[in-house]
């Protein structure tokens, strides 16, 4: 298991955040942004840089594709466009070899657009998967249960970005969806939450992250376990909390080295 942080930890750019955090995770979400008036996304010459950056420092990178874009929007022109930008976003950051891009399919506003929601998100991703297959696309779960788009990353065979947090602000059982597509999760995002807050993990109900890594280290989990925080005392104390509990973990379930 690889444990990760965000690009955000410390309150610059993304290469002095990644600069800072090598020697720290071994992994790097580059959450990205792009709005009508503000864009965090790389010039070529950073992705040079993120580049070197990997290789000396032996960490990889997954890519939080821009939560402002909606593949699955109602309004078919933003739809497009959407598409059209994660493309090219995807395209730009290919050369990091990227574990995943992590995706989102929002459901906003569903209630009266079920069926055209579902059109319209299956339109989407045949374009995406006929442009970069399903490896290391993974539809991240959001606070609305799961069951709504289980379907769909199955027909194209997309993989999983589990948000525990998220699944339990729908009260999905997060162990189930763990014990029902472990083959097809690859990286899990891991935070506390208060509201739409996340926080660290030093805020987390009792045996919250025992019984997470507990879960995944029993079931040999060998993906991406991502701090998914945003300052620096949240991240450095769940990165201790995590260590702490998956030392523990060994201790206990590992024979010692002979």
């Amino acid at each position: 298991m690889r444990i990760g942080t965000t690009s955000y930890i410390f309150p610059d750019r993304i290469i002095p955040n990644v600069e800072r955090l090598a020697n720290l995770v071994d992994d790097i979400e580059l959450v990205l942004f792009e709005g009508k008036d503000y864009s965090n996304l790389p010039t070529d010459e950073e992705i040079k840089t993120l580049k070197k950056l990997s290789k000396e420092f032996q960490i990889s990178y997954t890519v939080h594709l821009p939560i402002d874009l909606d593949i699955c929007s109602p309004d078919n022109e933003f739809r497009k466009f959407s598409v059209t930008r994660i493309t090219d976003i995807i395209k730009l950051t290919l050369p990091l070899n990227p574990n995943a891009y992590i995706l989102h399919l929002p459901r906003n506003h569903i209630q009266q657009y079920e069926e055209k929601w579902f059109r319209n998100t299956r339109e989407s991703l045949s374009y995406l998967f006929a442009e970069f297959g399903s490896d290391n696309i993974a539809i991240e779960n959001l606070s609305y249960p799961v069951k709504y788009i289980l379907p769909i990353i199955r027909e194209f065979d997309f993989r999983l970005c589990l948000d525990i947090s998220h699944a339990l602000s729908c009260k999905d059982k997060w162990e189930d969806i763990i014990n029902e597509n472990f083959d097809r999760i690859d990286v899990i995002h891991l935070y506390a939450h208060r509201g739409e807050e996340h926080v660290g993990l030093q805020r987390a109900k009792r045996g919250f992250v025992e019984s997470v890594i507990s879960k995944i280290l029993s079931l040999g989990f060998s993906g991406i376990l991502t701090l998914e925080v945003f300052s620096e005392e949240d991240f450095f104390e769940s990165k201790r909390i995590v260590e702490e509990v998956i030392s523990a973990w060994k201790e206990r379930f590992l024979l010692p080295e002979e």
